[in-house]
């Protein structure tokens, strides 16, 4: 038998009554359970023949376990029906989300309403918030009763944090082969790069392991992946791979106290850990049920139709009603927790702003499509690809990566770049935010301390080649002369 039954009347004036177990059917596949054609002028026929549904078929409750009734919203209909179903059970009714105004609330029998929820127009399916549903109040036999509104619910949760070791999956994860061209340019220069600090090792005496310089390059790699894939649409396609390339060189050459700034920052994560309720139950996440949820009863450990999973869901969940405080804002406080509401609301939390970042950089949504669930959970998650460097510079600040910094920046600036390092500590507490023309500076600024290195580098080689050019040219002149002189 159904739990619940569906009173709805069509255009033809033909009155259905459908039979629904929200528990086993999907979608609005709903069997009909009674029909008839009826006379708007002749109430009589609707009163005898509702009367006759329950008195031949839904003679005895225990039989039949109703967990509540549902109309569509047709006012003639429903004064009638509620008259009717008073004296057919001998209780009183609680009317549940009918639509009064711009709020969804409770309204009982007597006609009283408590407006309780704002009212959204989006994701009204077949039976739409103009409904009603009919819940006996005072019957132990109203289960985990859910909603009959078609409308989608969402939980929300949190992603893991991957380890580092997951950036080079987002790098082979390119979106064009220009793009990971310029990854795999800029993946053999750190590598390289590495290789080559190796041998400067007196310069960065605080690094005491060359594994550890790796890591660094690694970090400042992610890095340079968000930034070229941000200058990407700013920078004309022939001149991208070259500032690529000459924007990882750049970075690393900022020197090696960067990383810890860097090294706690997010990497993306596609898919997260948790992807369906199950998984939810099984975390040890803190479940907050918003109010806007009608189908948190409680259910009936007698009834075999109530999911298990439901049982667990109502029994892990608390319900709030403060609609003050922003989810991504609680998620970022405290990742160990999911918000289940229906979908409608997800958009309006999204959108608060926290840190230069929306909240659909801190939250996860799920959604669950069930006829028993129509939840959408939402949890923290990782940041997506961190399209600007100011942005990793206020986490660092934030989470006090910068004081780490300094600390680690300590025995380099012991050293003969302490002026330089200082200035450049500077420059990374009062980053602005990154534009084009600051990257253009940046280059520049690199691009030139590289370029006269390397000439400098180049006049040393030639310098010594052609010292021993001479010196070889000397010696063999010698030998000619002891040669001579011999014979």
């Amino acid at each position: 038998m159904a739990n619940i039954l569906v009173f709805s009347l069509d255009k033809r004036l033909k009155l259905f009554v459908t039979s629904f177990n929200p528990f086993k059917k999907q979608g609005n596949n709903y069997g009909t359970f009674w029909s008839m054609q009826i006379n708007k002028e002749k109430f009589s026929t609707i009163l005898k023949a509702v009367e006759n549904i329950f008195e031949n078929k839904i003679s005895n409750l225990q039989e039949y376990p109703l967990k509540g009734i549902f109309f569509r919203k047709e006012d003639y209909l429903d004064e009638i029906m509620v008259d009717i179903f008073q004296k057919a059970f001998n209780v009183k009714y609680e009317i549940v989300l009918p639509r009064h105004g711009n709020f969804i609330g409770t309204r009982l029998a007597n006609g009283s309403f408590n407006g309780l929820l704002e009212d959204i127009e989006d994701g009204v399916a077949d039976i739409g918030l103009n409904n009603r549903l009919l819940v006996p109040m005072n019957s132990t036999n109203c289960a985990f009763l859910n909603p009959v509104v078609v409308t989608e619910m969402k939980y929300i949760t949190s992603k893991k944090f991957p380890p580092p070791t997951q950036i080079f999956h987002f790098v082979l994860q390119a979106y064009d082969i220009e793009t990971r061209w310029i990854y795999f340019c800029c993946t053999i220069l750190t590598l390289l790069s590495w290789y080559f600090l190796d041998f400067i090792h007196h310069q960065l005496k605080a690094v005491e392991k060359r594994e550890e310089i790796g890591k660094l390059l690694l970090i400042i790699t992610a890095i340079q992946v968000s930034s070229t894939a941000y200058i990407r649409d700013n920078i004309p396609s022939y001149q991208r791979i070259l500032v690529g390339s000459l924007l990882i060189v750049s970075l690393i050459m900022c020197n090696a106290f960067q990383g810890e700034i860097l090294r706690n920052l997010r990497s993306p994560q596609k898919s997260p850990d948790i992807n369906s309720l199950e998984d939810l139950l099984q975390s040890d996440y803190e479940l907050t049920a918003i109010i806007a949820v009608p189908d948190l009863f409680q259910p009936d450990e007698n009834d075999s139709n109530v999911n298990h999973i439901q049982k667990r869901l109502y029994y892990r969940q608390t319900v709030s009603t403060n609609f003050s405080t922003p989810v991504p804002k609680t998620i970022a406080e405290n990742p160990k927790q999911a918000f289940l509401m229906r979908g409608e609301f997800v958009k309006k939390f999204l959108k608060i702003e926290i840190n230069n970042a929306t909240g659909e950089d801190f939250c996860h949504i799920v959604k669950e499509s069930p006829i028993s669930f129509f939840l959408t959970y939402i949890v923290p998650k990782t940041s997506l690809f961190i399209r600007r460097l100011n942005r990793a510079i206020a986490e660092a600040k934030e989470f006090g990566f910068i004081e780490k910094a300094k600390n680690k920046a300590d025995a380099i600036l012991k050293q003969r770049q302490a002026k330089r390092l200082n200035i450049l500590l500077k420059a990374v507490q009062n980053h602005p935010p990154i534009s084009i023309e600051n990257l253009k500076n940046v280059l520049i600024f690199y691009g030139s301390f590289i370029v006269i290195s390397c000439g400098i580098l180049f006049m040393e080689i030639f310098l010594n080649c052609f010292k021993n050019r001479a010196a070889m040219k000397n010696k063999k002149k010698r030998i000619r002369r002891r040669v001579k002189l011999k014979y």
